[in-house]
């Protein structure tokens, strides 16, 4: 199975982390994940335009809808060469939703950004998701996105000696 990614990627923070996670277990299993966009040598990832033999395009939005590579044609030809059946959303700042603003903090500005961010997530896909146990939406799933290595949480004693191993 090949899996392509749509996302804005910082390499050292954000859903990048996660992305690498997932290629990695991926590959491990025998299937590919991409990154949709021009090859950067620079970067850790596997980027690709090819969406030919995808079987699945996964729309990450965490901040923003828009491409990090690419010009304002990109949605359209994504759109165009993948099925909608075999296109999904995971929407990680739960903006799919309406505006909610609760002591400051807020996941959209106002109620028409909130109706445009789920024009374009429903113009996408018909299956959204969120990292959240129970979605407000009736329409969409939970999907706990983060990846965890357990390398991570381990401490580094003085000398450098990783405990958790």
């Amino acid at each position: 199975m090949r899996l392509t990614f749509v996302h804005w990627v910082v390499d050292d923070r954000g859903s990048a982390q996660d992305i690498a996670a997932y290629a990695s277990v991926a590959r491990a299993l025998g299937h590919s994940v991409t990154l949709y966009g021009p090859p950067d040598h620079g970067s850790s990832f596997d980027y690709s335009l090819d969406l030919g033999s995808t079987d699945a395009v996964i729309f990450i939005f965490e901040w923003t809808t828009e491409l990090q590579h690419g010009d304002n044609l990109d949605l359209l030809r994504l759109v165009a060469r993948v099925p909608r059946d075999r296109r999904l959303v995971i929407d990680c700042d739960g903006k799919y939703n309406d505006a909610i603003c609760v002591v400051g903090d807020s996941n959209q500005p106002d109620a028409q950004a909130s109706r445009l961010w789920v024009e374009v997530c429903d113009a996408l896909a018909d299956n959204v998701f969120q990292p959240t146990f129970h979605p407000v939406r009736a329409n969409v799933g939970n999907f706990l996105f983060h990846a965890y290595d357990p390398g991570w949480g381990a401490p580094l004693n003085p000398a450098g000696k990783d405990y958790g191993k």
